[in-house]
């Protein structure tokens, strides 16, 4: 059920049997006749105009819950819901999680774009793994200091500078730092766990200390204007590398990711694609504004399927017949977009 067309949800008061209902988008403001559905398991109130939840209290084998977007200010009526697993509080006005403390099964959080109204201990959640916390103005970590089961982690455009508080998360598989002030990477430099490291428009953290994250599988350095390339030697076992908009320029130090499957160069300084040819698992390559003059060195690549372009290499570049197929030509804009920002 989608549309501001709906409103009412007296129709659904008697579904008993009722497990997922997606209500996103609608004028819905009254979850009153959803209070008896006691088998509903997923329920996506994104964008309507929720504000009481009274009515779920109940809902006990309620799993999964989408507030993204609503007028909810007052989580209380969950703190009893203790099979709620993964809960969406984003772009909120402003929450308190006081009510929340100790909820036996909440392991998913989504704060992305919500102030906390208090200064919340994030490890009386003591189930939780999965944290986004992007897109607010946040600069201490304190509070999720004692998540030691955490495993993915995302601050995106906040204005986290220490990490010092992650050294001691040895189970944090994914971190995701882009477009934050961050400058010391030294103390996620030796997680033992990291697989995932998003550093997008992190301009003056010193890359080469992880060098020593030889497990990990995929880095984006995306609008990195400092990243100091030679790191990328010690790096074996990348699955996917983004260097957009970087001053990278030199694509033969790639040949040693056997392993590679997904890489993005446009608007690097590349040149050619020496190198390259030995990627034998590469599957996607974004090349959008690099001066190179052919695609020749990619027609070995068995497993290739998605090479990208902007409409100005098309008459600038040679593309084999039998990789035509597979380019794409984009809007030449996509990437520079972020490069002149």
């Amino acid at each position: 059920m989608t549309g501001a067309d709906v409103s009412d949800l007296q129709p659904l008061k008697d579904l008993f049997q009722l497990r997922v209902l997606r209500l996103m988008n609608t004028n819905v403001a009254d979850l009153s006749p959803l209070r008896d559905l006691k088998s509903l398991q997923i329920l996506d109130l994104d964008g309507t105009l929720v504000s009481d939840l009274s009515p779920l209290e109940l809902l006990k084998k309620l799993r999964h819950l989408d507030l993204n977007r609503t007028q909810v200010t007052d989580v209380s009526p969950l703190k009893g819901v203790d099979g709620l697993v993964y809960l969406i509080l984003s772009n909120l006005e402003a929450i308190n999680l006081s009510p929340l403390a100790h909820h036996p099964s909440i392991e998913r959080l989504d704060l992305t774009g919500t102030i906390l109204t208090n200064n919340f201990d994030l490890s009386k959640l003591p189930r939780l793994t999965d944290l986004d916390w992007a897109a607010v103005p946040i600069n201490d970590l304190a509070p999720i200091r004692e998540l030691k089961s955490l495993r993915n982690l995302n601050v995106r455009g906040t204005l986290v500078t220490d990490l010092s508080i992650l050294k001691d998360l040895r189970e944090l598989n994914s971190i995701n730092l882009a477009r934050t002030p961050v400058v010391d990477l030294t103390p996620i430099a030796h997680l033992p766990r990291l697989t995932s490291l998003h550093l997008s428009g992190v301009k003056n953290a010193d890359i080469s200390v992880l060098k020593s994250l030889t497990g990990l599988h995929y880095l984006d350095l995306e609008d990195n204007s400092s990243a100091d390339f030679e790191v990328l030697r010690y790096l074996p076992h990348l699955w996917s590398l983004d260097l957009n908009n970087t001053a990278f320029a030199n694509p033969s130090m790639l040949v040693h990711m056997q392993n590679l499957k997904h890489l993005s160069l446009s608007h690097t300084h590349i040149t050619d694609l020496e190198g390259i040819e030995k990627l034998e698992m590469l599957e996607s390559i974004e090349l959008e504004g690099v001066e190179i003059s052919s695609l020749s060195a990619l027609q070995g690549l068995s497993n290739i399927r998605y090479i990208a372009l902007n409409q100005e290499q098309k008459k600038k570049i040679e593309v084999p017949q039998e990789l035509k197929s597979k380019v794409i030509y984009t809007r030449s804009e996509r990437h520079l977009r972020n490069f002149t920002t």
